[in-house]
């Protein structure tokens, strides 16, 4: 005999796998139906127990007048009992119902009145249900968000929706975000909310698929920092200077090729660097370096340049990456004797150790291949930092003598 407390499981199953499609298809809401077989008792379990199926007969009566659903009931002539009025089936008819049934009333309520505002907003911007072969329209968006959606506070559901109706009618607005006419769309509330966004974003514009190359926003500039070690190149006075790639690229215009220019990967060694004729250090953490000194337009055509990085694996890739892009650059304390003689002074790096066998780096001299094997084979990390400092400067020397 299944009781009342059995639907409600079921139906709190149903619901948590099945609102999302729900919420974005009303028609399909408001047709679903879940049916429960009760498995009425049998004459003898009847006999055998008469004040349980009693209870179960009330308990079913009691559900029928308070539940959003229905009892189906049927009559049974027993020889010892007489004719009884057995419920045999009980049913849940729509979303509400099930959700009712389930406890989860108010989290539907909210489910698919967002759901609604989402799918009136798109439908606005003219996307339709389905896209192209059902995939790609509103109602398949909306399925995707609104386990997200349905959490979030009353303002961020208006920002949302505000926030990609803006973006699907600016497409390239070349913005920043700061300047967007919507309350509250900071650079953190879009950083929480971006998958969200996106992907409503993909299907306002036709696509579907969340889109990933950008809002059509300006993105805050690429720095680079730069400490000018000859006094006579400062303008201004100014020695350690962080400002737009692009602004950085336009200093020197007319002496670049009279520039020396050493490239460092660590801070601290970026900071000690002293004075040298004609000479600018330019610092970039880990990968930055093989995106910034390229594009300076005076360390392109600066009468040497160097780099400077660790001794390990990720070092080594750029290295690479930066001697295919600015061919001639001289590596410094980077190679194979360095750190045969300094092995003393490296640490294990096991969680960086990259296969023999692997890709290896293009663009290597050959004693930097041979600190490449080394590096690998033996799970090594020799930082720059780690190195005598009067070895290093000496070093810098020569390489730009």
């Amino acid at each position: 005999m299944r009781g009342p407390a059995e639907l409600a499981a079921r139906a709190a199953v149903r619901y948590q796998r099945v609102y999302a499609a729900w919420a974005a298809n009303p028609d399909q809401a408001r047709a679903e139906v879940l049916p429960l077989s009760l498995d009425p008792p049998t004459h003898d379990l009847a006999l055998a127990d008469v004040d349980g199926v009693a209870a179960w007969i009330a308990a079913w009566r009691q559900w029928e007048r308070s539940a959003p659903g229905t009892v189906i009931w049927e009559g049974r002539r027993w020889a010892s009992l007489g004719t009884q009025h057995l419920p045999v089936r009980a049913q849940l008819v729509g979303a509400d119902a099930i959700a009712s049934a389930a406890g989860r009333a108010g989290h539907w309520g909210l489910a698919s009145s967002r759901a609604g505002m989402i799918a009136g907003m798109l439908e606005a911007l003219g996307v339709g249900p389905t896209g192209l072969s059902g995939q790609g329209g509103a109602a398949e968006a909306v399925a995707a968000v609104i386990g997200e959606v349905v959490e979030y506070e009353d303002d961020d559901v208006e920002r949302l929706v505000a926030a990609v109706a803006w973006l699907a009618s600016h497409p390239a607005s070349g913005l920043y975000l700061r300047q967007l006419p919507i309350a509250g769309l900071d650079t953190k509330w879009l950083e929480r909310h971006r998958r969200v966004v996106q992907r409503l974003l993909g299907a306002a514009r036709g696509g579907g698929l969340p889109v990933e190359s950008g809002l059509g926003l300006r993105r805050p500039p690429t720095t680079v920092r730069v400490r000018i070690l000859d006094p006579g190149l400062a303008a201004g006075g100014l020695r350690d200077v962080e400002a737009p790639v692009e602004e950085i690229s336009r200093m020197w215009a007319d002496r670049a090729g009279f520039i020396d220019v050493i490239a460092v990967e660590n801070l601290a060694t970026f900071l000690a660097l002293e004075e040298r004729p004609r000479t600018v250090a330019v610092w970039g953490a880990g990968d930055k370096i093989v995106q910034t000194l390229p594009l300076l337009s005076w360390a392109r055509r600066a009468r040497r340049v160097v780099y400077w990085g660790d001794l390990d694996a990720d070092g080594m890739r750029i290295l690479a990456c930066l001697s295919q892009r600015l061919p001639g650059i001289v590596p410094v304390l980077m190679d194979a004797p360095t750190l045969e003689r300094w092995r003393c002074l490296a640490v294990a790096d096991p969680g960086k150790r990259v296969s023999r066998d692997g890709p290896q780096p293009e663009g290597l001299g050959y004693e930097q291949m041979r600190a490449w094997r080394m590096i690998i084979d033996w799970g090594l990390s020799l930082e720059q930092e780690r190195l005598p400092w009067d070895e290093a400067t000496s070093a810098l020397s020569l390489a730009l003598a």
